[in-house]
């Protein structure tokens, strides 16, 4: 018993890594798995050219290796390096990639667990760490590998050291605070939102102490511009003035800038609704009431001007985290579901808070109403969203690139030139194509006019899904090149063969 009264945050990330476990095999098809093939191939690339020859750099070279390399550059680094770091150790598969997101949220979990039982008790901090392993958000996207779900375990760290550092006062704390900032923004642009809230929190609910450490909360300041300016320093390294005018660009189009291209037109009204609709769908409602009862009780003692301890006020730079995001990045956030993910923090603790509080009141009267009261909540928690898990975890079925990719893969070898006759497929899937296949495809709705420049192909494939194929160009396949026919498509072996 005392083992596990010492130990049971790390028992809890464990159970979360557990819950975890059995979907991280899963072919990376399903939703918003595109940024896992695509960061998933940059890992692979770090494999194959080297870290010398990539330079650290995110490299998105498809197939076999050019002497040219292309760079994304609007992301922080660290994330498809623990990628590869994962490919090296247990190879080249799709558990090894989701594995990483795995471990990050299992962190979070141990560290947030393990800041809630500083600052409001254990009983508390299980029923935080409860909350956080149950949470449909966290359930999915806890197998996506990106970088909103790949930060989460450095975001973690910086809470606990950093609310340690405030109770404390031990120096070793603002050095794990350091690391934890550190990392995040290595990871995630979200890290750098903390080097200003971390030092604003303090200025305003622990001012004796900030009055006190002024010269280390300068350093959490100014550890986001140092940050940055490497960044810029090695995006000119990898691709010289054009990376940074299509960061700019990236910016901007992000932020729903009007100057921006914008393929999806919104307004404010939508978007607040939509990101209000994800948040009871993804933390669930009785989340979403129990961290509103907290904001409202919290607002409540700022009017009444009430002592706002430490305990009090910590959820709410969370709060205020998990929104900044998405609050900046609006086109990004209205088309991907999983920013809301920096608001699970906030969710799970202030549900935790404001749980243990109802049960305290609800003890007063009958321990048996308080248990019966406790299960009921837990279960339709975990229960709730369990329809529209099932339907993201099978929501990528039916992606038409994955088994014609496997196919090409086994049947051709590592330098073949292939073309695939459909532009669409290829458009919609390319990323898909590239990982699982990993060879050079070239897309095309028809044979060239001058089909002598057939030779420049190994391949010619016709996709069983989007079959589009004119009869003359089919008949001219069949005539002059061999196949196999597969149940995915048709394979044409060309003369340069």
């Amino acid at each position: 018993m005392a083992i596990f009264k010492k130990h049971f945050p790390l028992l809890l990330a464990l159970i979360g890594f557990l819950v975890l476990l059995p979907y991280l095999n899963r072919p990376l098809t399903g939703q918003h798995d595109w940024n896992s093939v695509y960061f998933g191939q940059a890992a692979r690339n770090h494999l194959r050219y080297g870290l010398l020859t990539t330079k650290l750099g995110v490299v998105t070279n498809a197939g076999f290796p050019s002497a040219t390399l292309g760079y994304y550059t609007h992301h922080p680094i660290l994330m498809p390096l623990m990628l590869a770091g994962s490919l090296a150790v247990f190879g080249i598969n799709d558990w090894a990639i989701r594995l990483v997101a795995a471990v990050s949220a299992a962190l979070l979990i141990y560290f947030l667990t393990r800041l809630s039982n500083l600052l409001y008790g254990r009983f508390t901090a299980m029923l935080v760490g409860i909350l956080l392993i149950f949470s449909p958000m966290l359930r999915y996207y806890g197998t996506i590998p990106i970088h909103e779900t790949a930060v989460l375990g450095w975001l973690g760290l910086t809470f606990w050291a950093y609310f340690s550092w405030l109770k404390t006062s031990k120096p070793r704390f603002f050095y794990l605070t350091c690391l934890g900032l550190t990392l995040s923004q290595l990871t995630s642009w979200a890290g750098y939102y903390l080097s200003v809230y971390l030092p604003l929190y303090a200025l305003i609910f622990s001012h004796r102490f900030f009055r006190r450490s002024w010269p280390q909360f300068t350093i959490l300041f100014v550890i986001a511009p140092i940050m940055f300016l490497l960044f810029k320093l090695h995006i000119y390294w990898l691709t010289g003035a054009s990376g940074q005018a299509s960061l700019w660009q990236a910016f901007l189009f992000r932020v729903n800038a009007p100057s921006a291209t914008q393929i999806f037109g919104f307004n404010l009204t939508q978007f607040l609704l939509l990101q209000s609709r994800w948040m009871v769908i993804y933390f669930t409602r009785i989340s979403v009431i129990l961290g509103s009862l907290w904001l409202i009780r919290f607002i409540y003692q700022l009017i009444k001007r009430r002592p706002i301890s430490l305990s009090v006020s910590a959820p709410l730079p969370l709060l205020i985290f998990g929104f900044t995001h998405n609050a900046i990045f609006r086109q990004q956030a209205f088309i991907h579901d999983y920013t809301l993910i920096y608001l699970l923090p906030f969710f799970a603790l202030t549900s935790g808070i404001m749980l243990y509080q109802l049960l305290r009141l609800l003890l007063r009267r009958s321990i048996v109403a308080a248990v019966i009261f406790t299960l009921i909540v837990l279960i339709f928690f975990v229960t709730e969203r369990r329809a529209y898990l099932q339907a993201l975890y099978h929501s990528g079925d039916n992606n038409p690139a994955y088994n014609l990719s496997k196919t090409l893969n086994q049947l051709t070898p590592p330098s073949a030139q292939i073309l695939l006759l459909n532009t669409e497929l290829m458009r919609f899937y390319d990323v898909f194509f590239n990982f699982y296949s990993d060879r050079q495809i070239t897309a095309a709705d028809n044979l060239p006019e001058n089909l002598s420049s057939l030779s420049t192909f190994d391949y010619v494939v016709i996709p069983q899904s989007h079959d589009y194929v004119t009869k003359p160009d089919r008949d001219f396949l069949y005539r002059h090149f061999a196949v196999t026919d597969t149940r995915w498509g048709q394979i044409f072996t060309t003369q340069k063969l």
